[in-house]
């Protein structure tokens, strides 16, 4: 057990710091009159921050379905941002493909994270 916990906490601390970063790079890029995504940035910042920090002492059945149910609320805002950059709806200095990269990297975490689920429920 404690190579699975060992294994998982790697896992975590990896994947929550790479979406605190996506946070933090996407809320820099908005401009300022996009207040309602730099709103949620720094909502995601807080959180994966807040879940990078809590790995050592979590139980991690419930990080990992925290941070699961938060991925999913990061994923759909990347995607938020990708339809309206495509239709003109928002100013930000980065590529829709920069940022579909970014969620390509987050639905990874989401793959680790049902991995990690199924094996702790055996």
């Amino acid at each position: 057990m404690a190579n699975f916990e060992q294994a998982a906490g790697f896992e975590h601390g990896f994947w929550l710091q790479i979406l605190g970063d996506h946070a933090r790079f996407i809320h820099d890029s908005l401009a300022p009159q996009e207040k309602q995504e730099i709103e949620q940035t720094r909502y995601f910042i807080q959180v994966f921050d807040q879940l990078l920090r809590s790995i050592q002492n979590a139980d991690l059945i419930r990080l990992s379905q925290r941070a699961d149910e938060e991925a999913l609320q990061l994923r759909q805002l990347k995607l938020s941002i990708i339809r309206k950059q495509l239709t003109g709806k928002i100013t930000i200095h980065l590529t829709p493909s920069f940022i579909n990269h970014m969620v390509n990297e987050l639905d990874e975490y989401l793959r680790v994270l049902k991995y990690l689920k199924k094996i702790k429920s055996v």
